[in-house]
């Protein structure tokens, strides 16, 4: 799959730009703060319909616009040529697929896929388990509706359970919730394990191309709740109910989940160095490039955000190849 141009009006710095992008590789330069990593936001909110810097949709606006509009002319591996547009206001979304609204989410995930590796995925070693976790449900509820679905019940049943905590509802009360979240929840954390299971698999692969070590890297996935039935999760969710509302929130459940990266069996955030770090961290990126292609069998776009830097000549020959074969 190609991008072949692209439009932005009022997108964050952006007031109103054309590019043509008719090559297969594309690249922009200029100082900092000029955009740049912007053009790349505005292409990958194309995949999943969310920014994968912020939260808050409003921010992808202009100061003092009422809205943004985002343009796209793609070469589809599927449809052939194929045109999306996506208007953004501060509290709605609008996106239509050649002309033609599109009105069921369930309709337009995985349709235009690209995976961003950028300077700042080394947090994803570095940093703190929500960075993880926001890479994780990233990467899954932009090919998966069912995943999608389910994240967004859990966050709603989490809302309103905290909300019943901080009231101090009875025991009968939390019970009578917890039907919804325990099933919401214990299915989240399933899909979240398949999928760690299927990166993890591929990881170690992509990671022996870009790296000259000989250690093995795993992907673990460390659940909050850690049993093997819904059945064990209730139990344990219904003895916790003391303390979560002594605390005022739900102390475990996905919304604590992490992972870990580790090299030959030790956390690479304490026993890997800098190398071989961010050859982990890419080698992670491109194992969700290949599993995104086997979940919507299109090549994704591959957007680079300011990587190529940070890697030796060998390290970015490797790069190359490994985009060739997997990037649209």
């Amino acid at each position: 799959m190609r991008l072949r141009s692209l439009r932005l009006f009022q997108f964050r710095n952006v007031k109103d730009a054309v590019i043509s992008c008719d090559h297969a590789r594309v690249f922009f330069e200029g100082s900092n703060g000029q955009g740049k990593t912007n053009l790349l936001e505005a292409v990958s909110f194309l995949h999943s319909l969310r920014s994968f810097r912020v939260s808050d949709r409003s921010i992808l606006i202009e100061n003092g616009a009422e809205s943004a509009s985002i343009y796209a002319r793609w070469e589809h591996d599927v449809q052939g040529d194929s045109t999306v547009s996506a208007i953004l206001e501060k509290r709605a979304r609008r996106v239509s697929v050649d002309g033609e609204p599109v009105r069921r989410l369930s309709s337009y995930i995985g349709q235009f896929p690209s995976v961003t590796m950028a300077s700042q995925d080394i947090q994803l070693i570095r940093g703190g388990p929500a960075e993880r976790r926001r890479f994780l449900d990233m990467a899954i509820a932009g090919t998966s509706i069912d995943y999608l679905n389910t994240f967004q019940r859990f966050q709603k049943t989490l809302i309103e359970r905290n909300q019943l905590l901080k009231r101090g509802r009875t025991d009968a009360e939390l019970a009578a919730f917890d039907k919804v979240w325990v099933p919401t929840s214990f299915e989240l954390t399933q899909m979240r394990a398949e999928v760690i299971d299927q990166l993890g698999q591929v990881m170690g692969e992509t990671y022996a191309d870009l790296a000259d070590g000989r250690e093995v890297p795993t992907l673990e996935y460390i659940p909050s709740i850690q049993v093997k039935t819904e059945g064990e999760w209730s139990d344990l969710v219904r003895d916790s109910h003391e303390r979560d509302r002594i605390m005022g929130a739900t102390q475990k459940g996905p919304q604590r989940d992490d992972l870990r990266l580790m090299l030959d069996g030790q956390l690479a955030a304490s026993h890997g160095s800098e190398g071989q770090q961010r050859g982990l961290v890419l080698a992670l990126r491109f194992a969700e490039l290949r599993w995104v292609y086997e979940q919507t069998a299109r090549l994704p776009v591959l957007l680079a955000d300011d990587i190529l830097t940070e890697l030796d000549p060998v390290r970015r020959a490797r790069f190359w190849r490994l985009s060739d074969r997997w990037a649209g």
